[in-house]
């Protein structure tokens, strides 16, 4: 094998392509995070949400970056991995998910309490932070479709850092 190519240049490289991913995450989710395992093989993503961490198959990071979307898994698996285990269950985020009624995707949809805190939040986080990012139609169907979701995000995106401070000062006691 010639030097540069092999294994540690391969997990080098998908190494630098995850970090980048996890540059744009919000600070309080970043210094939430313990760690992301990168393993070889082609399984989905998972997070472990007590444990703060995530794992990537180092295929499908591949197919991920030919189909430019390994930010959006990176997000979304750091959700599982920093704020399910805090905010899942709260009540506020129940009552959000109630009065909307509506979810912004199937996969949320299909399992609504397991995958629509991190669906809602992608959405939720690009709309709040760069609504640029979508189109005008886009926009008006997310605030249609989830107005009390994107409330709850907002209060702990933008208004709320203290509530993601708060998840740092409860895993401290």
């Amino acid at each position: 094998m010639e030097p540069g190519l092999g294994p540690r240049a391969i997990a080098l490289a998908y190494s630098k392509h995850v970090a980048s991913g996890l540059s744009h995450l919000p600070s309080a989710m970043r210094e939430t995070l313990s760690h992301v395992v990168i393993h070889h093989g082609d399984e989905t993503a998972f997070a472990q949400n007590t444990a703060h961490f995530f794992v990537l198959y180092h295929k499908n990071i591949t197919i991920r970056l030919q189909q430019h979307d390994l930010e959006e898994t990176i997000f979304h698996e750091s959700i599982h991995a920093t704020l399910d285990d805090r905010w899942s269950r709260d009540p506020a985020w129940r009552f959000a998910q109630a009065a909307d009624g509506a979810f912004i995707t199937h996969y949320a949809k299909a399992h609504p309490n397991r995958e629509d805190l991190a669906e809602t939040a992608l959405f939720s986080y690009v709309l709040l932070t760069t609504p640029e990012r979508f189109s005008d139609s886009l926009v008006t169907k997310i605030r249609q479709l989830v107005p009390n979701r994107l409330a709850f995000f907002k209060r702990l995106f933008l208004d709320g850092q203290p509530l993601l401070r708060q998840i740092r000062k409860t895993e401290k006691c």
